[in-house]
C-alpha cells in the first residue's frame, strides 16, 4: 500500500490505500463523517471545525500542493462514497435483521421468486480515473 497525500479545500490527509482512488474515497469518507457518523453521534464541532471540501480532490504520492498531483472531481468521489456506503448499509441490514442467513450458501432455484433483499449487489461502473 502506498502513502497518498490527498486534499480538497480544507480537508488535508495522509492516508495508506491501494491506489490514490481508494485515497481519495477514504479521505472523503472522513470528511463525511463529521457530517454523517456512520457509528455514533454526530460530531458537535467543538473538536475541530468541519472540512470543507472544494470541486476537486488532488492526490499525491510526494505531498501536499503538489503540481503534479493528480485530480479527480469532489462529485465522482461523493457518488463513488456513496455507492460503498450504500453497499455497506445493504449488507448490515441483511445480516443483522435476519433477512438473509449468513450460514445460507445454496444459491436460489430457478423456481424462487426474486428477492429485492437477497439480490446480488452489483458494481457500478466507476467514473473516476484512476491515479495509479
Amino acid at each position: 500500500m502506498g502513502k497518498y497525500y490527498v486534499q480538497s479545500g480544507t480537508l488535508r490527509t495522509v492516508v495508506q490505500a491501494e491506489s490514490g482512488r481508494k485515497a481519495a474515497i477514504w479521505a472523503v469518507h472522513q470528511a463525511m463523517q463529521q457530517i454523517f457518523p456512520l457509528d455514533g453521534p454526530p460530531s458537535t464541532g467543538d473538536e475541530h471545525p468541519a472540512a470543507v471540501l472544494h470541486a476537486k480532490v488532488r492526490v499525491s504520492e510526494r505531498g501536499f500542493d503538489r503540481a503534479d498531483a493528480g485530480q479527480l472531481t469532489t462529485l465522482a468521489v461523493l457518488a463513488e462514497w456513496n455507492e460503498m456506503v450504500t453497499a455497506l448499509d445493504r449488507l448490515q441490514r441483511l445480516l443483522h435483521h435476519g433477512e438473509v442467513s449468513p450460514e445460507s450458501t445454496d444459491p436460489p432455484s430457478p423456481a424462487d421468486p426474486p428477492n429485492p433483499a437477497t439480490d446480488q449487489l452489483q458494481t457500478l461502473p466507476s467514473a473516476i480515473d484512476p491515479l495509479e
